[in-house]
């Protein structure tokens, strides 16, 4: 655990955290947000998304033009997640090519942290050159910047509106994941820029990437294995009305 606690330099997120009750604690803030109550809740976003993503391959059918999946569903979960922690969604799925360039600096900095965690030092140094100099050195740097920059962008925007809601006494909204962790019963440092910021790239980066290759593969051994396909088709028209409806999340459960 030590080996690899350190390999994304975020030292204020969860997953780098290594003492037990402050893991614990930090976990708890956002933690609930991702149990399947709160998972079934989201279902109109996860249609909306997936809607949005079945009329882009739609489109591509037609055409006859080659889809890459590891895109397709990078930016489909990117702009779930995002759309569930944050104000503003990213929006890949709006883009001609995924946003197709970001989603593979995206792989190239995970790909590299195998090679951080037995040179630690490589990260230190890379996040404590000067944001200029970082956008000079490398592309995937640049972008990399801009991606930190956009996290903490949106936390501050999160706590700039909470600030508003209580000045003019209104309710605060807590719709957004960072949101409540806002409202949460910790110390203020817990709930400091930088931190939220580790926090956030720590959430949304685990659960773009794994999530993607998930449905890569699955996809991918369904289509493969044609008495595969054949069954699941079988076992999800029995789960809706017609072919045009999908099949809720319960359902979809058993």
């Amino acid at each position: 655990m030590f080996f690899q606690a350190d390999m994304f330099a975020l030292p204020s997120g969860s997953f780098s955290t290594i003492p037990h009750d402050l893991h614990r604690r930090r976990r708890a803030m956002f933690s609930h947000h991702f149990s399947t109550a709160a998972v079934h809740k989201l279902e109109p976003l996860l249609r909306e998304k997936v809607d949005l993503l079945l009329a882009r391959l739609e489109s591509t059918r037609e055409t006859g033009e080659p889809v890459s999946l590891w895109h397709a569903y990078t930016a489909l979960v990117a702009d779930i997640i995002t759309a569930y922690c944050f104000p503003e969604s990213y929006n890949l799925l709006a883009v001609p090519d995924y946003s197709k360039q970001m989603l593979e600096t995206f792989t190239r900095i995970s790909l590299g942290t195998h090679m951080i965690k037995h040179c630690p030092w490589m990260i230190h140094l890379l996040r404590a050159l000067p944001q200029w100099l970082a956008r000079w050195v490398h592309p995937d740097l640049e972008l990399l910047v801009d991606m930190q920059v956009g996290f903490a962008n949106q936390v501050l925007k999160v706590k700039e509106k909470r600030a508003n809601s209580n000045a003019n006494g209104d309710e605060s909204e807590q719709g957004h994941v960072f949101d409540s962790m806002l409202n949460a019963e910790v110390p203020e440092s817990e709930k400091s820029i930088e931190r939220l910021a580790h926090e956030a790239q720590t959430v949304v980066m685990a659960g773009m990437m794994t999530t993607a290759h998930s449905l890569m593969t699955i996809t991918y051994h369904v289509l493969a294995n044609p008495h595969v396909l054949v069954r699941l088709i079988e076992k999800l028209s029995t789960m809706s009305s017609g072919p045009a409806e999908a099949a809720p999340l319960s359902a979809l459960e058993k």
